[in-house]
């Protein structure tokens, strides 16, 4: 059970706690003691929205990019490395077809190597973000509305561009 249902229900309880207290005549002090109860239980509703937004905003940030970082993100980042492996593996090739020089055949090829082990970083960094934002979603479950809209989404068309390992 997410937790935000969580405390959807136990501000059901409370609240149906408070009602049974007032109609039986309970203590003042008593029922103020459950009054407080009771706010402190609806309290925790909005700051579960705000941790899904913010997990949201997270993952758009990391995902979509934020201009504040130079627009670096994950998916510009990963299609930039794809790019780089083409142009220099076809440098590469050029380089052995020209006959190059074997020590700067073998740094080109380094550069090659370099750019192929940004891919599956990339890869596991997007598939981490993807899980963040999975498991707020999964502890907000049973919660509607325009975040939670937008973040299954934005899982949605990740997924759909780069497949991961438990999509």
């Amino acid at each position: 059970m997410g937790i935000l249902h969580s405390y959807e229900k136990e501000v059901e309880r409370e609240a149906a706690k408070t009602a049974a207290m007032k109609d039986n005549g309970a203590d003042p002090y008593d029922l103020k003691q459950q009054e407080n109860v009771l706010g402190e239980s609806r309290m925790m509703i909005p700051d579960c929205h705000k941790r899904l937004e913010a997990a949201l905003a997270d993952l758009k940030s990391t995902l979509i990019g934020n201009p504040g970082y130079g627009n670096r993100m994950i998916v510009k980042e990963l299609h930039s490395y794809e790019k780089e492996v083409e142009r220099e593996a076809a440098k590469t090739a050029a380089m052995k077809d020209n006959g190059a020089d074997p020590y700067d055949l073998k740094q080109q090829e380094n550069v090659l190597g370099e750019s192929r082990m940004m891919i599956p970083d990339c890869h596991k960094r997007l598939e981490a973000a993807l899980a963040d934002l999975k498991s707020t979603l999964a502890e907000l479950e049973e919660t509607t509305g325009p975040e939670v809209e937008d973040a299954k989404k934005t899982v949605a068309d990740v997924e759909k561009q780069f497949p991961t390992e438990d999509a």
